[in-house]
């Protein structure tokens, strides 16, 4: 068996690279297209969308990569999709709030629409990981980003509104995932539910509440200061959405790392030290560049009146690699479905985090110092997922469960 996860990954880390270039690029224009205001609630939105799109990949596709990697048949689809949409739904709705949150009930209604379209056609990700055509499925990422980007950018400049200029995530899911099912035969699958066991439903729940207790760790910084700051956080929320290119980084990483782990055969300690190594490398080669440029450089490509000085941008930018971190070591757990240790530290985690951010910001105002108690945080919480995982032996991974 190839213990390489170097292929798999080139091709999709190739696309992220892409997908990163065109998420700063849609970052940049946006800052110039709208108002302070606007920017911050559009670059909130599709913070927590594309967390929810990481996450949402991660859950009902990678379940059907687990079984197609087991041998199953492609009649599979059909099943999962249906569970995809259902679990779309009910996070649209939990998505939704999170845009109340940021703006009003409008904004929030239109998040919720593009997170159910977003979520609810990603199950091709897993036909495409189950079956190992990363190439393909690096291109199809590619794709759906340059509509998503067009879109966006083409609502914002035409209307001006942050909510409308979030359906480019719709538009770019719901494109791609009609092209894959249709070339590739997906649409006449339909179902079969004998394929869903009672371990592949637990595996269903304990998957979903793991990633989305992730995925809202990683982005309640942008949530938060939404709510509290307003305006005045636009210069941290500019900094963090480029940090969080890490996010993609380690989605790359785990998409093929996960079916690895639940196939036989395979060096595990190997390929989880490739994957971990690997973020390590490019995440702190993003942070040192977010760092390093000048001042005068980051104010010609954002708004003046934006504040991003070294400090800001620091600490946006170990927030940016710790949720990356958060979402890769969790991908270990999630592939030995050891889930509870996933929610319970996560969960506990997230609580801290914005109960720090928010005492500090009330006591300081400060936007920097509230979001450094909250970084604070998030990597401690990594951290004791990591040791936990070394202390259990990552090595001593089940080799035959309902799943792997």
């Amino acid at each position: 068996m190839d213990n390489k996860l170097s292929s798999p990954a080139a091709w999709l880390l190739a696309s992220t690279l892409i997908i990163g270039v065109s998420s700063y690029a849609t970052n940049i224009v946006a800052a110039h297209l709208v108002t302070a205001e606007s920017y911050s609630k559009f670059a909130a939105g599709s913070q927590v969308l594309a967390a929810a799109g990481v996450a949402g990949g991660a859950v009902v596709p990678w379940l059907l990569a687990r079984r197609l990697a087991q041998g199953a048949k492609k009649e599979t689809f059909g099943t999962y999709a249906t569970q995809g949409a259902v679990f779309g739904a009910l996070c649209a709705l939990l998505l939704g709030f999170c845009g109340v949150v940021i703006d009003d009930l409008m904004f929030g209604a239109l998040v919720a629409a593009s997170a159910f379209v977003t979520l609810s056609s990603s199950t091709y990700i897993g036909w495409l990981s189950g079956t190992r055509r990363f190439r393909t499925l690096a291109g199809i990422r590619v794709i759906e980003a340059t509509i998503r980007v067009g879109v966006s950018l083409g609502l914002l400049a035409a209307t001006g509104s942050a909510g409308l200029g979030l359906m480019g995530f719709a538009a770019g899911g719901f494109v791609m995932a009609s092209c894959v099912m249709m070339f590739g035969g997906l649409g006449r699958s339909g179902l079969n539910w004998s394929a869903l066991e009672r371990d592949s439903m637990q595996g269903l729940k304990g998957m979903a509440v793991s990633q989305l207790l992730v995925a809202f760790f990683g982005t309640a910084d942008v949530v938060l200061l939404s709510a509290l700051a307003g305006p005045g956080a636009a210069g941290y929320i500019a900094s963090v959405t480029l940090a969080k290119a890490a996010t993609f980084v380690a989605g790359a990483l785990g998409a093929p790392l996960f079916v690895m782990l639940c196939t036989n055969g395979i060096n595990r300690r190997y390929v989880i030290r490739q994957a971990l190594l690997s973020y390590a490398a490019l995440s702190i080669c993003g942070l040192g560049l977010l760092i390093a440029l000048p001042i005068e450089l980051w104010h010609t490509i954002f708004p003046a009146s934006y504040e991003l000085d070294v400090t800001v941008r620091a600490v946006a930018g170990v927030v940016g690699v710790g949720a990356g971190a958060l979402n890769l070591v969790s991908t270990v757990f999630q592939a030995e479905s050891r889930y509870r240790e996933v929610v319970t530290r996560s969960s506990v985690g997230l609580v801290l985090g914005v109960s720090a951010a928010a005492a500090v910001f009330g006591l300081t105002s400060s936007v920097t110092a509230s979001m450094g108690a909250f970084g604070a945080v998030l990597i401690c919480a990594v951290l004791i997922l990591f040791v936990a995982a070394r202390s259990s032996g990552v090595s001593r991974l089940k080799e035959n469960t309902a799943f792997c």
